[in-house]
């Protein structure tokens, strides 16, 4: 089956196609009377087409010698002839679709197989004005039938190149190799943070063992109280929080890249939430009394169970207090816990400076954080991405209402236990 036929580029079709050209009986003359015109000059217009070829890398590439260009000549002489052949029927519409279908095939991008007819335009316009400028309406009439069977040509290679399937795998290697570029850059990144995770992993073990022992010296310290002036006993309790501050801050780094790598799983339990509360105020209370604030507690009276990891729960707990703490200015923190349908709610509520509405969901994103006011002590960035993995980790939920000068509220909620007092 031809080329044609497959394309259904039947006799119709190909009419149609000269009709839309404007390409009449008239043109198909003027095309034959130029025919020895086109004799006189083919071979020095092919010598100088493949000259030009030959002078770019990409159409040198596949003119790599004497024989295949030699070959390839003679198909450009013939070419060229037929231009003024005078017939342009379903046997002309069948060698223009096979000529551009074998360039498909050699995968000749289209660009330069379409490029060729401006190079044989550009070839022709000396030869015609040098033959025929002194008959100014008969060179206008050849070069406008030369331009149509030309714009019918690159129509047709562009058909051959689509029906051939050029464009689906120029495309489809485009793809290839964007797919490539994208696999190598997620690769280096994956490599960039293993790089970074491993040398903070490293940086963190390191520091948390001497931080230990200066726990522990000023923990044995102030268990001989009596031995110690006074004056100095301030500054132990100061060494004791600093150093607590520090492992906090150490087991933020290692439990949120255990958390973000799935390899801290929560151990389910039930407990009392409220209890868990007043165990971690009761860690907090040394920063609590430094900063002056006071603490309210709005509570049921009787014990509220959830069911939720007790460590990891009041690893949050802590880690909100600490924030309440560093942005409360000397005022109170209440902090709620409400009993629902299927879950306990909590909320840690202090009267800072607020948080900017566009900076809710940033926030709980590792290393971002902003000043919230200048008195505020620095952030780690840590604290809430930890709390926000943990509380998720445990089927709960964690959120932010703030607004500016008006104070924040952590809320966040945990599945509420089936058991007894619950």
């Amino acid at each position: 089956m031809t080329i044609a036929a497959r394309m259904s580029l039947g006799v119709e079709e190909q009419a149609l196609r000269l009709a839309f050209l404007d390409f009449t009986g008239d043109d198909a003359e003027r095309l034959r009377e130029l025919h020895p015109f086109a004799n006189r000059h083919v071979a020095q217009i092919v010598d100088a087409f493949y000259e030009h070829l030959l002078s770019f890398e990409a159409t040198r590439a596949i003119l790599n010698d004497a024989e295949t260009i030699g070959r390839l000549k003679q198909k450009q002489r013939d070419y060229f002839l037929s231009l003024t052949s005078g017939e342009y029927g379903t046997a002309y519409f069948e060698g223009r679709l096979r000529v551009g279908d074998i360039h498909q095939q050699i995968n000749l991008a289209p660009q330069y197989y379409l490029g060729t007819y401006s190079l044989y335009i550009r070839l022709l316009m000396p030869h015609l004005i040098g033959e025929f400028s002194s008959d100014p309406a008969r060179l206008n009439g050849y070069l406008s039938s030369l331009f149509k069977v030309m714009v019918l040509d690159m129509g047709l290679a562009i058909d051959a190149y689509i029906f051939g399937g050029y464009m689906n795998r120029a495309l489809g290697e485009q793809f290839r190799e964007m797919a490539e570029r994208a696999s190598a850059a997620l690769a280096a990144r994956d490599a960039e943070e293993r790089a970074k995770q491993a040398l903070v992993d490293m940086v963190v073990h390191d520091i948390r063992n001497p931080v230990s022992g200066i726990l522990m010296t000023s923990q044995l310290l102030l268990r001989h109280a009596d031995q110690i002036a006074a004056a100095q006993m301030p500054r132990l309790h100061r060494i004791q929080r600093t150093a607590t501050d520090v492992l906090g801050l150490i087991q933020n780094i290692l439990e949120v890249s255990k958390l973000e790598a799935g390899m801290l799983v929560a151990k389910t339990e039930d407990f009392a939430i409220d209890a868990a509360l007043r165990d971690s105020l009761d860690d907090a209370q040394p920063h609590i009394e430094e900063a002056r604030i006071s603490v309210s507690v709005d509570a049921p009276p009787l014990p509220t169970l959830v069911r939720a990891d007790r460590t990891l729960t009041r690893r949050v707990l802590q880690n909100l207090l600490s924030n309440a703490i560093r942005h409360s200015r000397a005022q109170e923190i209440r902090l709620t816990v409400v009993p629902q349908d299927d879950w306990v709610l909590v909320g840690v509520a202090d009267q800072g400076d607020g948080i900017p509405l566009e900076y809710h969901t940033l926030i709980f994103e590792r290393f971002r954080h902003f000043d919230r006011a200048p008195h505020a002590q620095a952030d780690t960035g840590l604290g809430l991405p930890f709390c926000k993995l943990a509380v998720e980790q445990m089927g709960g939920t964690i959120w932010v209402d703030s607004h500016e000068g008006q104070g924040t509220t952590f809320y966040f909620t945990l599945p509420k236990s089936a058991g007894p007092g619950a």
